[in-house]
């Protein structure tokens, strides 16, 4: 080494070694070597052998926790998809086929859900939470669409929903309507003076979408959409009359899906003259409920197409009061824990 030059330092790495043992396991070894973890075991005769098992880390129980909530959240948006799924594929505007819109509804609902069970740890808010194993398909306020259309083309909603066992005992019978409604004022006399009135246009599409609450607690609800579309065949030239503007819509649905002319009653006198198109359970003997419902609109303005956003929300207020008795996040990511941290599950964040 030339004068005024620095020594070169000694680069060593250091090697984790198990430790050996004197006496009769003096070639035995124990301690973790990599991912191998090596003991010392005795045997009924009395001599000692060597075990050797692979090493497993101890997660910190935050983590646990967090990795349970992402479980949970993910097998709540995987749930609700495989009723919605027709309709996931067409909800978003910025998306350039089904495909993406399919991942844009799955990405967008997950960040939602995740968010509200960091936000509202120990109470209810936006969803009704999820145990593993059962029940995965829960009520929320989920995203339905999204784009830059900034109006819809129906007049508004109807619905009407209750569950009650009067008719016979032990036996829960369920009435539920959900969906849009068209009014026919008075003053239309042809298909085009309607379809000019609602902005409708032969490639508009109307997606509605409802969720049944069962109210027996070891089932789990489900959702149900319906797709309007408009009959080409029907001309606007022909006369504006029940049955030709009944003809006009078209429907396509999952369950429960139905078309007819309402007329004014005790639950729904607003509408007047108007066809409702939606959903009815009538008078079955099941436990749903329907809670949460919304639409979207489809068209097409200058050649582009536009999407109206929309989010699943109460279909009535009773439902929103009844929301709080619900299962929220620190209630339910319990049973996702692996190892099980028993309730209530401390806030991870």
């Amino acid at each position: 080494m030339g004068h005024g030059q620095s020594p070169i330092p000694h680069v060593f790495t250091p090697v984790i070694m198990a430790s050996g043992r004197v006496g009769g396991t003096k070639s035995l070894k124990s301690g973790k070597v990599g991912d191998t973890v090596l003991g010392i075991v005795q045997e009924p005769n009395g001599s000692y052998a060597q075990k050797v098992s692979a090493y497993v880390p101890t997660k910190p129980q935050t983590q646990t926790v967090k990795l349970a909530v992402q479980q949970m959240c993910t097998a709540m948006v995987q749930a609700m998809m495989r009723d919605l799924k027709p309709l996931a594929k067409v909800a978003f505007q910025s998306a350039a086929n089904k495909s993406k819109s399919l991942n844009a509804f799955s990405s967008w609902n997950l960040l939602k859900v995740a968010r509200e069970a960091k936000d509202y740890w120990n109470e209810t808010h936006d969803f009704e939470f999820a145990e593993k194993g059962e029940r995965l398909k829960v009520g929320g306020r989920w995203i339905l669409s999204s784009g830059t259309l900034n109006y819809n083309c129906f007049s508004g909603y109807f619905a009407q929903s209750f569950a009650d066992d009067w008719i016979e005992p032990n036996v829960r019978y369920s009435w539920a309507m959900f969906g849009v409604y068209f009014l026919f004022p008075d003053d239309v006399t042809t298909i085009g003076q309607f379809m000019a009135r609602l902005k409708l246009t032969y490639s508009t599409e109307i997606w509605v979408a409802m969720y049944l609450t069962n109210q027996d607690e070891t089932a789990e609800g489900k959702y149900c959409w319906c797709q309007i579309k408009l009959n080409p065949q029907v001309r606007q030239t022909d006369p504006a009359t029940e049955e030709s503007i009944s003809d006009l819509f078209t429907l396509t649905f999952n369950e429960y899906g139905v078309k007819g002319w309402c007329r004014p009653t005790e639950y729904m006198w607003r509408l007047k003259h108007a066809l409702c198109i939606g959903f009815r359970i009538d008078g079955e003997a099941t436990s749903y409920v329907a809670t949460f419902g919304k639409a979207f609109t489809i068209t097409y303005v200058n050649g582009r197409k536009q999407i109206s956003s929309s989010t699943l929300d109460f279909i009535s207020k009773d439902h929103e009061l009844e929301w709080g008795y619900w299962r929220y996040p620190a209630q339910c990511v319990s049973s996702w824990t692996d190892p099980h941290i028993p309730w209530p599950v401390p806030y991870p964040y």
